[in-house]
């Protein structure tokens, strides 16, 4: 969560919709979050 408004600094106009958007689709392809995709690549 503080790396991601970093990465989308570039941006400036679109900033909080870029990372809806990222956030979103990490719930949506990633509901076990980061862990569980390492998790899911070792199965």
């Amino acid at each position: 969560m503080t790396v991601l408004p970093e990465a989308v600094r570039f941006l400036n106009d679109y900033r909080e919709v870029s990372t809806g958007a990222i956030l979103l689709g990490f719930i949506l392809f990633a509901p076990g979050g980061i862990a569980g995709l390492w998790q899911r690549r070792a199965s």
